[in-house]
């Protein structure tokens, strides 16, 4: 029978083509095609009538087995398994055609078992999994890791099997206890038959093949020969085809012969004209040259002039502006001082100056329009000119690109006709065809060389034409150069009058001598100051609401000025926002009746809502969390479930109330009792759920009671009082030195005295810890939970009762504060020698160090480091500034009186001389002034007077730097208005250099940014230094800049701080466990390995980089994914990568923990379809103690390796895999992991990047 399968399969595959090979989550590469999943013959019933299943992926053949009744077999999909086992109430499944090992495995796991295609194929002894029988029956009990089959030997033994993978196979005899029946039935026509195929169906089976095997060789036969005459058929139609094609080309090749003969004639006379045009240009070009250079030198004269226009009309329209400001000034003045003779007289004064200047600027500004007017004739000749040289410029570039192109299409055209074969005969119609094509080709050349030898007759005409116009477009250019040349030597923009320099000496002065009148200002502000309920001012608001808003009050100061400023000052009272978290569990049936009792059910599932309530006054919110469980009638009554819930916290202690918790995790421990007398089993199922306090402020807690009766005197007593109400009030203290918090919170309880004489309630409240140990005090403790016992006693002689209420209060111990660490940095200014200095003005910084040392307390454990930073000055070199002033007359000789002369020119020379000792520099200016005798007769006296920046007369100018000077001459006339003398003034003023210091402080964080908000940093160092330039009138100014070094504390406390090293005890064991164990990662130590707010902050920035290159090409662009168990099913991933870089898995189950997360149905699911890994390395001197730094580096190495190393002009043309996944794979969401290890100067980090689409879990 064998023998007869195999060779059938030899022949259907002969008219197959090769399988497919897809990929399967569940069973690694499946062969479509070839073979079929099965289900063998014992452990799980088959029925005799089954079916053999073919799994297939190619068309249905004419001649299909019959076995399979001309079917086509197609996978059944996993839901339609799992929807068909639980209509049966997860007790039996009848196998169907289409129906493989893998699927059925898959559906199992979904629908409450645990079991696996290799247990299966155990269970049932196959040892082929490819083949399984359509019909037969599979009877399942149980559920999860715990569900068995019973299966009947040939003997008809029992034998009890587990599903679960992870247990033998065989179970245990108290397994085999619990089996509550044996029947194993299938489609069979007899009760005895167990599964075994009978002896009729095998020998139909050989039938079926023995017809298939001699219908498919006969067809294969066929086939054969009318491939033979097919082929006979073409080569005799090849040999025509080729004798047809070689006579055609022949022909064409003649032809070609003589038409390459005329167009050669034509190019050759076409080439001699193309040159002799060409031989013209350089001529044409030389001329235009010439012109553009001389048009240039004209040009710049004529924008020298401009910018000397315009240059002076700035400073008149300057000046203009400064008198008219001047003159409304005195005209307000003039009103204000009217009472006032003096002021009214040099307001007078003034005016009749500043009419005065104004004449004089009047003037000066009418020689600048004269050359504005001469500007605008030279601009628009320059400009004319400008426009013949570009066309004639134009028309050259054109005739000779032209004339270029002529030439390459000459040397093409030499090509062309050298390409004619000189034979055309071919051996075969392949051959023959490609001649043909290349003959065409060639016809079609040489057709378009004589339309352009034609076109070219006509260009050359136009070439003629072009130099010509070019050449009278030059002589136009040249001839409007001139006229710009012209119109630019007429504009004079000199100040012969020294215009300029006098008005700017009267806007100066009169600036002096108006008199400053003061108007009193009144000026508002308005200041709010928040505050908290204990009256500290708050900066920050964030997680506090406004409680009290206040009402603006008004201030008002006074200036000795007389201004005022009033100040309205609100200030707002907060409150800081508490969050407590209130679980609740809710047990309901399936139809959503409340349950007092689960005992006999079990349990479906599951759903927690979160419901946040906002106190309206305070903003407190509380956040109830409440559980519902629905639990399904246990239907099996002989066999009970009984659940039990034990809240414990991470201590193991039984918790009776889990508010102000938040959940850890959950295990489950089933434990079976058999009632001796009925065999009734009762499953009792414990659910421990650990909780972990939610954490409270680190300050300590001091707790009072005060016991008052309703007039508001202290009890010491409450036995005979009922409680009215209670309150409470919270103090903040904190110590001056420790900088601890203190919450002193007094709970003041009213009571009311009990009106029932015969009654008596005594009250008692008794503190303990969480082990039960009874409290003295309750300092440094915060409230967990209470309860109430009451005990009534009566008294056997009066009848009276006394209710004795014991209030038991449960606290726990505030955790210790965490140490503080703190910085004092302390600056040591020395000179060379070792003296402290106490002011560093007028020194250089010649070098520093630092000096750190760290203390504990002894008592909290705070860390202060004291940075001592000593800092060594030397003294800034001087400059010393010498004037002196040479008079020369024309001859060189020396003068001592210049009376008689007048200035003709000067020059300043300057010579530096260096201490070599201090190092200061002393700079002497010699100004040497010409002079000319004058010889006109008139009476010429030349002062000179010094004056420093404030107009005070100098004796000497040593020390002093030359700013500028002016010059006053005043003229004495004859009777007949003739100059006879003249008195000429030169003031030359002069600025006392001095030697100043500068200090500017820098704040820098530990990578060398600049920081802005300081906020959640420490200062950690001070580095000052120092530089010296000379500035402005040759003031020495030393700039001394300290740069502050800020480290982010809180990043660095947190994610940082939690970086495991390579050599740490926990990274050495999860490095064991996947490189030598070959285990995988579970979800709860991927959560301890990983940190999540890290791999959130990566993730957001590299999804910004990943949607700029989506944008860029026009892909769709990610968004994070909603689905947060998504992370956590991503995070072992980029620990695995860490130490088995592939995208294999490691093979065995992880140490501890599960591998996937559990979905309920409704929830956000993310299919995570690609799978990206990458690691890359990170200096720490970059990261800079910063965790956003070290999100920021890692996005952007994935950036790099995955995208930017991917497209394809870096990748040798060739779009990578990872930007095929994550660019243009079209999917909308993405989610990441990410692993950090410390490797001592780096950081290694692994990460894996899923994409895929956001869904809904539909429960499959």
């Amino acid at each position: 029978m064998r023998a007869m399968r195999r060779q059938l399969w030899s022949v259907l595959t002969d008219k197959e083509h090769k399988v497919t090979l897809v990929h399967s989550k569940h069973h690694g590469w499946l062969a479509i095609g070839l073979t079929a999943f099965a289900l063998g013959t014992a452990g799980i019933s088959l029925a005799t009538s089954g079916q053999v299943v073919h799994a297939s992926d190619q068309p249905a053949t004419s001649q299909q087995s019959q076995t399979n009744n001309g079917r086509v077999w197609t996978l059944r999909p996993v839901s339609q398994i799992e929807a068909q086992i639980k209509a049966s109430n997860s007790t039996v499944y009848d196998i169907q055609w289409g129906d493989t090992l893998s699927t059925i495995s898959e559906a199992l796991n979904h629908t409450g078992f645990t079991t696996s295609v290799d247990r299966l194929a155990a269970i049932n002894r196959i040892a082929n999994v490819n083949l399984i029988y359509a019909g037969a029956k599979l009877s399942l009990q149980g559920s999860g890791d715990n569900a068995t089959v019973t299966t009947q030997n040939a003997a008809g033994t029992n034998q009890t099997f587990n599903l679960n993978p992870a247990k033998p196979a065989i179970s245990t005899p108290a397994q085999q206890a619990e089996v509550k029946y044996t029947t194993i039935g299938g489609s069979g026509s007899g009760s005895g038959q167990q599964g075994i195929t009978s002896g009729a169906g095998i020998d139909q089976i050989a039938k079926d093949n023995d017809a298939a095997i001699k219908a498919a060789a006969a067809a294969k036969a066929k086939a054969e020969a009318e491939k033979a005459a097919a082929e006979k058929a073409e080569v005799e139609a090849e040999a025509k085809l080729t004798a047809l094609l070689n006579t055609e080309n022949a022909q064409t090749l003649t032809d070609l012969q003589a038409k390459r003969t005329a167009a050669q004639a034509a190019a050759d006379a076409a080439k001699t004209k193309v040159d002799a045009a060409q031989a013209k240009l350089p001529a044409a070009q030389t001329a235009v040259a010439q012109a553009q250079a001389t048009f240039d030198t004209a040009n710049a004269a004529v924008n020298a002039k401009q910018a000397a226009v315009d240059q002076a009309s700035a400073q008149v329209k300057t000046l203009s502006a400064q008198m008219t400001d001047l003159q409304n000034q005195l005209n307000t003045l003039t009103e204000q001082t009217k009472d006032n003779p003096d002021s009214q007289a040099t307001i007078t004064t003034v005016k009749a100056q500043l009419a005065v200047a104004q004449g004089k600027l009047t003037s000066y500004e009418g020689q600048l329009a004269d050359a504005t007017a001469a500007l605008a004739e030279a601009k628009q000749a320059a400009n004319q000119a400008v426009q013949n040289l570009n066309t004639a410029n134009q028309a050259l570039i054109s005739v000779d690109n032209e004339a270029k192109a002529a030439q390459n299409d000459f040397v093409q055209a030499q090509t062309t006709l050298k390409a004619l074969p000189t034979s055309v005969a071919s051996q075969n119609s392949q051959v023959a065809q490609a001649v043909k094509a290349q003959l065409a080709d060639l016809n079609t050349k040489i057709n378009q060389l004589d339309q352009k030898i034609k076109t070219l007759d006509t260009q050359i005409a136009t070439w003629q034409d072009q130099l010509t116009t070019a050449q009278t477009n030059v002589e136009a250019a040249k001839a409007n150069i001139t006229t710009a040349e012209t119109q630019a030597s007429k504009v004079d923009t000199t100040d012969h009058q020294q215009t300029l320099p006098a008005v700017q000496q009267t806007v100066a002065d009169a600036e002096k001598t108006i008199p400053t009148i003061h108007v009193p200002q009144d000026t508002e502000k308005q200041v709010t100051i928040n505050k908290d309920e204990n009256g500290q001012v708050l900066i920050d608001l964030t997680g506090y609401k406004l409680l009290t808003a206040g009402t603006p009050v008004k201030t008002v100061e006074t200036l000795a000025n007389g201004d005022t400023i009033t100040t309205y000052t609100t200030t707002n009272i907060y409150h800081k926002i508490a969050h407590q978290v209130v679980n609740k569990t809710v047990n309901v049936d399936e139809a959503g009746n409340i349950l007092t009792s689960t005992d006999g059910y079990t349990k479906v599932s599951s759903s927690d809502k979160s419901v946040d309530t906002t106190d309206p006054k305070t903003g407190d919110i509380t956040t109830t969390v409440t559980t519902t469980v629905v639990w399904k009638k246990t239907e099996t009554p002989t066999h009970v479930t009984v659940n039990k819930t034990v809240n414990v916290d991470e201590a193991g202690n039984v918790l009776t109330s889990t508010d102000g918790y938040t959940q850890v995790s959950s295990s489950k421990k089933s434990v079976d009792t058999t009632d001796p007398t009925t065999g009734n089993i009762t499953t009792t199922i414990t659910t421990t759920v650990v909780w972990k306090k939610t954490e409270t402020p680190t300050h300590v807690t001091v707790n009072k009671t005060v016991n008052v009766d309703e007039s508001g005197n202290v009890l010491t007593s409450t036995d005979g009082y009922t409680q009215v109400s209670s309150s409470k009030k919270s103090v903040d203290t904190t110590d001056p030195t420790t900088g601890n918090i203190t919450t002193t919170i007094t709970t003041t309880v009213v009571w009311k005295k009990t009106e029932t004489p015969t009654h008596v309630t005594v009250n008692k409240t008794v503190n303990v810890d969480e082990s039960g140990n009874v409290l003295t005090s309750t300092d440094g403790y915060t409230q967990v939970s209470s309860s109430k016992k009451s005990v009534d006693t009566t008294d056997p002689t009066t009848g009276n009762i006394t209710t004795t209420i014991t209030t038991t209060v449960v606290w726990k111990k505030n955790e210790t504060p965490a140490p503080t660490h703190t910085y004092d940095l302390k600056t040591v200014n020395e000179d060379k020698s070792g003296h402290v200095l106490t002011n560093t003005d007028g020194y250089s910084i010649v070098s520093s160090s630092k000096e750190s040392v760290d203390a504990t307390d002894p008592k909290t454990g705070n860390i202060t480091t004291t940075v001592t930073t000593t800092v060594v000055w030397e003294k800034t070199p001087q400059r010393l500034i010498k004037n002196q002033t040479v008079n020369l007359d024309e001859s060189g000789k020396v003068l001592t009186n210049t009376n008689g002369y007048n200035q003709d020119s000067s020059s300043v020379k300057t010579t530096d001389v260096t201490d070599p000792v201090t190092g200061d520099v002393t700079t002497t200016f010699t100004t040497t002034i010409i002079w000319k005798k004058d010889t006109t007769g008139v009476t010429i006296t030349n002062k000179t007077v010094n004056v420093d920046e404030n107009d005070k007369v100098l004796t000497s100018t040593d020390g002093y730097y030359f700013i500028g000077n002016t010059t006053v001459t005043n003229f004495g006339l004859d009777g007949n208005g003739n100059v006879v003398s003249k008195v000429v003034t030169t003031t030359n003023k002069y600025y006392k250099t001095q030697a100043k210091t500068v200090y500017k402080e820098v704040d820098v964080d530990e990578g060398g940014y600049t920081l802005t908000d300081k906020t959640g940093y420490v200062k950690v160092s001070s580095t000052p230094t120092s530089t010296t330039a000379i500035e402005g009138y040759g003031d020495t100014v030393t700039t001394v800049t300290t740069t502050n070094i800020w480290r982010n504390v809180e990043a660095a406390g947190t994610i940082i701080g939690a970086i495991k090293s390579v050599n740490d005890a926990t990274t050495k064991l999860i490095e064991k466990q996947i490189q030598t164990n070959d285990q995988k990662v579970s979800i709860e130590q991927a959560e301890a390995y990983t940190d999540a707010d890290l791999t959130l902050a990566v993730a957001k920035k590299f999804n910004v980089l990943v949607n700029g290159e989506q944008a860029r090409t026009g892909r769709t662009q990610t968004v994070l994914t909603s689905d947060p168990k998504a992370y956590k099913m991503e995070a072992p991933r980029a620990v695995e990568v860490m130490y088995k870089f592939s995208h294999t898995r490691p093979v065995n189950p992880p140490a501890t923990g599960s591998q996937n997360v559990t979905y309920q149905k409704g929830e956000v699911y993310m299919n995570r379809s690609t799978e990206n890994i990458s690691t890359s390395s990170l200096w720490k001197k970059d990261v800079d103690g910063s965790a956003d730094k070290l999100s920021t580096l890692i996005a952007n190495a994935m950036f790099q390796q995955y995208i930017v190393d991917e497209r394809p002009e870096n990748n040798h043309g060739v779009t990578g895999g990872h930007y095929e996944n994550i660019i243009n794979s079209g999917f909308k969401n993405i989610v990441i992991g990410v692993y950090v290890v410390d490797q001592g100067d780096y950081y290694a980090a692994s990460t894996a990047v899923a994409t895929g689409n956001d869904g809904t879990y539909n429960g499959n």
